[in-house]
């Protein structure tokens, strides 16, 4: 049920925080929990966490680190950021894939409750046309969301290699 009112929230871009502490704490032990395999609506929903949490506490690092704008183009990652009139800034085309992670890296923790997400995986770089081994790195606001938002992206990158179930 949290799990649904989180992917209506995240249709409708109404992107507030999460009430309460304990709505949260829910909502974080529901999708630890729960086993998603590689059905679509599965994906889907992972994406849409995905999608929430990393729009709401993720900044683009190298932007004058703007919030970010996250879409799934066939199961790719692209990260867009915002400009200051709330639009979105199609500056980055590039696409990460997730299915091809070589290396999670530990959360880097700064001060003030800023931490960075940074995992290199493989990038789909339009500019020169190839896909390159790259480093995928997000500033997050909070610990806590950083490693929410990790262990999210290690879930993603296991269901997107599980082999295709073929009996359904």
């Amino acid at each position: 049920m949290i799990l649904f009112l989180i992917c209506c929230h995240v249709k409708s871009q109404n992107l507030e925080p999460i009430s309460s502490f304990e709505d949260r704490t829910l909502i974080i032990e529901k999708v630890q929990s729960k086993t998603y395999t590689n059905k679509s609506e599965d994906i889907e929903e992972l994406q849409s966490i995905i999608r929430y949490y990393m729009e709401l506490y993720g900044k683009e690092y190298n932007l004058a680190h703007r919030p970010l704008v996250v879409t799934f183009p066939n199961n790719y990652i692209r990260l867009m950021a915002r400009n200051d009139d709330g639009s979105t800034a199609l500056k980055k085309i590039d696409l990460y894939d997730f299915s091809k992670v070589y290396d999670f890296q530990e959360i880097s923790k700064r001060w003030k409750d800023k931490a960075y997400i940074n995992i290199w995986t493989r990038m789909y770089s339009k500019e020169y046309n190839k896909w390159s081994k790259f480093k995928f790195v997000i500033q997050v606001s909070g610990h806590d969301n950083a490693e929410f938002i990790r262990s999210l992206l290690k879930e993603y990158h296991r269901v997107l290699n599980l082999p295709i179930d073929e009996s359904v």
